[in-house]
């Protein structure tokens, strides 16, 4: 993948953005590009939000993100609506990304499904000449779409991510509230491993569906 500056990646929940493409951001910001992160939600309680929010600080260090954003949405209740949208457009206008990364619209999760929603049509909106109060039209060249829970059925872009894979199992343990009930690393960097082998692009690779606003470069 060839990306000119900047990448934003949208999560629904904190861990979604390293289990799904946590070695393409690692991979991403080794190559000098600017990486941001934006969680939807962060929890419902205060002291659950403190411990989730610290620890995808945590986990943001590890891949390299320049700098994260929350939008503190209700957590298992995100839904597309103006408060979640007005403030996605704006964020995407302040940071001005090349691509965004958001997941793709058949997870089973609901909120997943809800965050492909907002981040899709905010990728629309704020690149259009619509709402001119939430700054200037930014220049989104591409969306990629990724899987947490769901497997894309018909993948069509793999990341090789073989290089960068201790560095995602090391973001996404740093979910320790998380991973204490399922060993979400294992289970991310198998799928890793699955895609890797059977597409024929590394020993580990995270795939993607492509949604085009203009045109990606690829090699």
């Amino acid at each position: 993948m060839v990306f000119n500056n900047t990448v934003m990646v949208f999560a629904a929940h904190p861990d979604d953005e390293s289990i799904g493409c946590g070695g393409s951001m690692a991979k991403y910001a080794s190559q000098g590009r600017r990486l941001f992160l934006t969680c939807m939600t962060s929890s419902n309680s205060q002291d659950a939000r403190e411990i989730r929010e610290t620890e995808a600080h945590n986990a943001a260090k590890k891949l390299g993100v320049e700098e994260l954003f929350f939008l503190r949405e209700p957590d298992r209740f995100l839904e597309y609506n103006r408060n979640a949208l007005i403030p996605t457009i704006n964020l995407l206008r302040r940071t001005r990304p090349d691509y965004i990364f958001i997941p793709h619209p058949d997870e089973h999760d609901r909120d997943h499904r809800s965050a492909y929603d907002i981040s899709s049509e905010a990728a629309w909106l704020s690149s259009s000449p619509y709402m001119p109060e939430l700054g200037k039209p930014c220049d989104i060249k591409g969306i990629f779409m990724y899987e947490v829970w769901t497997p894309i059925q018909h993948p069509q872009y793999f990341e090789d991510i073989t290089g960068f894979v201790q560095q995602k199992r090391s973001a996404i343990e740093c979910y320790g509230s998380q991973i204490s009930h399922v060993n979400y690393a294992d289970a991310a960097i198998g799928l890793n491993k699955f895609r890797g082998i059977m597409s024929g692009t590394g020993d580990f690779s995270e795939a993607f569906l492509i949604k085009r606003l203009r045109d990606v470069c690829m090699k």
